[in-house]
């Protein structure tokens, strides 16, 4: 006899005494269990375990009664197995898994064919197996011992088969899908992670709920979320299912711009089996139907496509077209990893973290707040402590291994305390020094967005596991920082300031006496507080101030008595120092009007800033003092003969200055010194007066080709910038240039003349021969001699025109240039210098009209003027080109160069060479530091001179005003922004080089500078101090009324970062504190806490980076601050892939492209460029050797 299962024959006994015998068995095997044992009732397996003393087959078999081979006691198959798999006597309830609840007809939206008959559980299971025969599901299809993987289900729908699908079990064999393992299989079969083995309400027998790798049990209403069940996580090119499930490839489930299924698949639309064929089937990796382009164009390239209007893809012959056909993608892709499990946690406490001591895990409902920008935050609130800080930490796995990242970058979004000095800090573990890098610090009072590289050596592990910190102090608002201060100022009105830990409303009560009848102040709430009170006369006067914050917490201060007015000073004329130190006499008045003298008086002189004499305390009114070179400011203070402070004056200030003017000098290193070599941007002059009472628009702009080569000086190339004159330097970008040169030939530049505009490099600099020409003659027409001689070299052998300095008036030598009808080009090279007037009179004719004509002749033989600016010589001689091709209008070329003021002509030149192309190239600047230096001593002693760099010294001049702190400064030189570094008298800039490449064959190198400053000296009407600053966009200087130098916040936070080196009058004027105290106090908030997240944020310098950063900050509405609010974090990672051929990938992303966790349109692979140059990682157009263009 066969034992097995097989459906009734004709002339079995009858099925209905089949079933009742079988009940009654099975009723009375049920009844001897519960006796025995009532929970064996369920858990019993009578599958199995037989032995020649059995007697389970007679649950299921009758020997003597049952019909057929296989003598069942059941009418078919399915009803014996339903007899005990329908929950009533096995835990198992197969039937309802069938979801068979009428016999023969199944609910389910896909199924096995059992409840048919087409198919029968003997197809699947064998009941002489079970668990002790390690058959744990009674498995019995395929080979002996498959049991597990694909190779039950590859019995059918394995080689051979003609089911749907056809061949699986093959395909999906050796791939990752074959070898999962899933909890809905206690026999391991993998493809149950998947499908259902009886029947789903979905179709394809997929699964109707999974588990997920976070264990958290996701319901599937089909496919994709079947597949977004497991692959929630990035990795590799994908990123990660939320983002996934959020493009267009799986929104989109009708357009004409593409198929949104594939041909012939039976998933639905917008479903992953659009490109996946999930068993392996497919030709292409990754489980991708088809390979390379194929697998693109088989959808967007379908021909009953229609692309509407601006749609970007016109279709295959025009992509082909394009350039972009047959590439092969670079590898890169971009991930974004957002801040959810299981790849990430985050913790929070009130001590520093470590990665081993994190803290307090933050729970997973408040952690999903920091997965978007939503304005729902991970608010960290835990300090009490003023000034001490609470912490966040983060854990992040880069989802592809460390070798494959070519780039990894932090976006965190939120904001910290409003109050100034209480910053946010950003860090990131190192894994090399097992200690934070401190990567962002900066002040941070409203949502603001941080964008910062990683080094991927130091900052990832091995595992790709990533840790990060957030911090941010707590502020005690009402805690007293400084003041409150009483300053009285002139006339009847009195300024009080004082600042607050945080935000506070500003209030001040005041009278004659500590009663304080008055009150005057606001209940805005700001940081620095600053109030000025009008209408006191003159006396003594009580002052208190008030300040309550947000949270009703206080502050209120003593009494203070302070006398109104303050006394006056006269002030000092300025002196031209002659080598001998000079006397000025300081003179001042007492109070206007107070009572209670007599007064006495104490004085307190400055010199560049710092104190350098004072008085004690005398009725004097008067001092006489011994000065020597430099800048000096004083005040006088006074009180009344109770004791009782009247304040002290302004602040006045004169000058004792040898030179003004000229500019900074250029030094180069030639391998044994610092040689000279000009002074720069010497048309850059701020506020040059005209004759007529106007001013000269300056030009910043200057290109100076090096008369030396740089030699290298400790690896590298150096130059030093050095203002030896009492003036103040705005310098706003710096750049050194190598330019070849063939041999034979030199570099000359035109210089743009003062009110001219910006010209490219490439327009102003020209070769000429090495062995120029002279003139024919050249001849001093107003006494008719003969220079041509003199001008024949730079040989400090001059032709001097105009030579009475103090009495300008034009001059003019004549050049005789010979025949040129056939010259290509006409270009003289002038070296010269001019001398300045020093008397009014002399000035006043020196500005009466252009300091340089250059003249020719007309058809009718007279000297005319061509048209244009045209520069002059400067105070320091340096070559210049002057381009007179095509300049003559007849075929005399005689030429007259015609000066206004004294002029030492020192050579002219003539080239009639055409321009020959030159390779230009910008040299790596290293470094930029801002020092002291002093003055230098000068050489030969005369009226022609140049300076001599020579050792420090103290000799200094400043100008009142901020001036850019001493230290790095090389990032205000990097481009154009008005954002410039401020130097005044005795200070220099050492600037360092790396060695560019040799030049070409055939080729050398001449060095050419461009320097983009301006200078203010005392030679002119207006106030001799650093402000107002110029700016790029000025109509000239002074600029009008209704122009300002930038205010926004990057520029604010500029001078507050950078401009804290402060020489001169301590205070502002009465003028500017009045306007001050008259704005809204909302603006004082904005600017103060501005001013201090600009001045955290000078800590970033010294941190550790690997690339550029960015942080942009959004003012949004007031919140109610309370120490670290994180709204998103995220890491972006940029992978290092294979190549692959299909020429879509290199620029898009089909998973969805992302950008800190925001999906970006277009399907594009990064935002901001990186799809094109990804990151400087090696994207197409990042390298000059697979692209035409490259990053610049």
């Amino acid at each position: 006899m066969r034992l097995g299962f097989a459906t009734s024959r004709k002339g079995d006994l009858d099925p209905v005494l089949q079933w009742r015998r079988l009940f009654a068995g099975v009723l009375m095997c049920a009844v001897a269990l519960i006796i025995a044992n009532p929970m064996a009732a369920l858990a019993a397996n009578p599958h199995g375990t037989y032995s020649s003393s059995s007697k389970s087959c007679q649950l299921c078999h009758d020997l003597h009664s049952a019909a057929g081979d296989t003598i069942i006691v059941s009418p078919s198959e399915k009803l014996l197995c339903y007899s005990c798999h329908d929950g009533t006597g096995s835990s198992f309830n197969t039937r309802a898994a069938f979801a068979e609840s009428i016999l023969g007809t199944t609910t389910a939206k896909s199924s096995h064919p059992v409840p048919s008959g087409a198919m029968q559980c003997a197809s699947c299971h064998t009941p002489h197996e079970g668990p002790s025969e390690d058959n744990i599901r009674s498995l019995g299809f395929g080979s002996a011992d498959a049991t597990s993987g694909v190779a039950v289900c590859g019995g059918c729908h394995g080689s051979g088969s003609t089911l749907p699908g056809g061949n699986l079990a093959v395909p999906i064999a050796g791939t990752p899908h074959a070898s999962i393992a899933s909890s809905a299989s206690a026999a391991g079969i993998a493809c149950v992670a998947c499908h259902e083995p009886h029947a789903s309400s979905n179709a394809d027998l997929v699964r109707a709920t999974l588990r997920t790798e976070s264990q958290t049990t996701v319901t599937v209403s089909g496919e994709p979320g079947l597949c977004l069940g497991c692959h929630q996580d990035a990795g590799g090119a994908y990123n990660g299912g939320t983002l996934a499930g959020m493009q267009k490839h799986s929104t989109v489930t009708s357009s004409t711009k593409a198929l949104t299924s594939w041909p012939g698949a039976s998933g639905s639309a917008a479903g992953c089996d659009g490109c996946h064929e999930p068993h392996g089937t497919g030709s292409g990796p990754s489980y991708t139907r088809v390979a390379d382009k194929a697998l693109c164009s088989t959808c967007h390239d379908a021909a009953s496509l229609v692309y509407p209007a601006g749609y970007s893809y016109r279709g295959a012959a025009a992509f082909a077209s394009s350039g972009h056909t047959g590439i092969s993608s670079t590898g890169i892709n971009y991930v974004s990893v957002l801040a959810e499990p299981p790849g990430f946690s985050a913790w929070e406490s009130t001590s520093p973290p470590t990665p081993s001591s994190p803290g307090v895990p933050v729970s997973a409902a408040r952690a999903s707040a920091l997965l978007t920008s939503d304005g729902v935050r991970l608010t960290t609130d835990l300090q009490q402590t003023d000034g001490d800080w609470d912490y966040q930490t983060y854990r992040f796995k880069v989802p592809i291994p460390k070798s494959e990242a070519g780039a990894v970058r932090l976006h965190w979004e939120g904001y910290g305390e409003e109050a100034a000095g209480f910053p946010v800090v950003l860090s990131v573990w190192n894994i090399s020094s097992g200690a934070w890098d401190m990567i962002r610090s900066a002040q941070m009072p409203t949502q603001t967005t941080v964008s910062l590289p990683l080094s991927i050596a130091n900052h990832v592990a091995s595992d790709g596991t990533v840790y990060l910190m957030a911090k941010a102090r707590y502020s005690r608002d009402a805690a007293l920082i400084s003041g409150p201060t009483i300053t009285a100022l002139s006339g009847t009105s009195a300024k009080v300031e004082w600042v607050t830990s945080g935000l506070t409303s500003t209030y001040v009560d005041y009278g004659t006496t500590s009663s304080y009848t008055k009150t005057a102040g606001s209940a805005t709430r700001v940081q620095n507080h600053v109030v000025t009170i009008y209408g006191l006369s003159p006396g003594v006067w009580h002052f208190r101030v008030r300040s309550v914050a947000f949270d009703g917490t206080s502050y209120t201060s003593g009494d203070i008595v302070q006398g109104i007015p303050r006394p006056t000073t006269t002030a000092v004329p300025n002196v031209v120092w002659t080598g001998v130190d000079a006397t000025r006499t300081l003179n001042w008045a007492a109070p206007a009007g107070a009572p209670g003298g007599p007064f006495q008086f104490r004085t307190f002189l400055n010199k560049d800033g710092v104190p350098f004499s004072s008085t004690d305390w005398s009725t004097a009114t008067s001092r006489t003092v011994s000065v020597g070179l430099g800048a000096y400011s004083w005040r006088v203070q006074a009180r009344d003969a109770g004791g009782n402070s009247y304040d002290y004056s302004p602040w006045s200030w004169f000058y004792v200055y040898e030179y003004t003017g000229s500019c900074p000098f250029l030094f180069t290193w030639d391998g044994e010194k610092f040689d000279y070599e000009a002074d720069l941007y010497t048309t850059g002059k701020l506020a040059s007066q005209r004759a007529s009472g106007t001013y000269q628009k300056p030009n910043p702009h200057d290109y100076y080709v090096l008369d030396n080569t740089p030699v290298e000086k400790d690896g590298a190339l150096e130059l030093r910038l050095v203002e030896e004159r009492f003036e103040t330097d705005y310098l706003d970008e710096f750049t050194l240039y190598a330019v070849d040169v063939p041999v034979g030939r030199t570099v000359v530049a035109e210089k743009i003349p003062q009110g001219g505009v910006y010209q490219p490099l490439e327009d102003v600099i020209h070769t000429v021969s090495s062995t120029m020409s002279q003139p024919v003659s050249a001849t001093r027409v107003k006494t008719g001699e003969d220079v041509r001689d003199a001008i024949a070299e730079n040989d400090a052998v001059f032709a001097v025109l105009s030579p009475d300095v103090e009495k300008p008036g034009y001059e003019s030598i004549e050049l005789d240039l010979g025949d040129l009808s056939d010259a290509p080009a006409v270009k003289l090279v002038f070296e010269g210098m001019s001398r300045f007037p020093e008397t009014a009179a002399g000035k006043l004719l020196g500005s009466a009209g252009v300091r340089q004509k250059v003249e020719v002749v007309d058809a009718g033989g007279n000297w005319v003027a061509l048209p244009g600016d045209w520069p002059k010589p400067a105070e320091f001689a340096r070559p210049y080109m002057l381009d007179l091709t095509g300049r003559f209008p007849t075929d005399d070329y005689r030429v007259r160069l015609t000066f206004l003021l004294k002029t030492y002509v020192d050579s002219i030149k003539l080239d009639t060479t055409a321009d020959e192309p030159l390779k230009v190239t910008e040299v790596k600047r290293s470094s930029a530091e801002l020092r002291r230096h002093g003055v230098d001593p000068m050489s030969p002693d005369s009226a022609i001179y140049e300076y001599v760099y020579g050792e420090p010294n103290d000799v200094s001049g400043y100008l009142p005003g901020n001036y850019t702190r001493f230290g790095e400064v090389g990032p205000l030189l990097d481009a154009s922004d008005d954002k410039f570094v401020i130097y005044g008298c005795g200070d220099e800039m050492a600037l360092r080089y790396e060695r560019p490449a040799p030049a070409s064959a055939g080729m050398t190198h001449t060095y050419v500078v461009y320097a983009n400053g301006y200078y203010k000296d005392l030679n002119t009407d207006i106030a001799s101090a650093v402000e107002p600053l110029p700016f790029s966009a000025m109509s000239n200087y002074p600029y009008t009324a209704s122009e300002k130098y930038p205010d926004d916040a990057d520029h604010v936070a500029y001078q507050a970062e950078w401009n804290t080196r402060h020489y001169g009058p301590e205070e502002a004027s009465e003028t500017a504190i009045e306007t001050a105290a008259a704005a809204p106090a909302s603006a004082w908030s904005w600017l103060t806490t501005t001013v201090a997240r600009a001045w955290d944020a000078v800590l970033s310098f010294v941190a550790p980076r690997t690339g550029e950063d960015f942080m942009a900050t959004a003012i949004t509405d007031e919140v109610l601050h309370r120490s670290l609010n994180t709204d998103v974090v995220a890491l972006e990672v940029t992978g290092v892939e294979p190549v692959s051929t299909n020429a879509c990938s290199a620029c898009h992303a089909p998973h969805g492209g992302a950008d800190s966790g925001k999906l970006l349109t277009g399907g594009r692979g990064a935002a901001d460029g990186r799809t094109c140059t990804a990151d400087g990682t090696g994207g197409c157009h990042d390298s000059a050797a697979n692209s035409a263009w490259r990053l610049p």
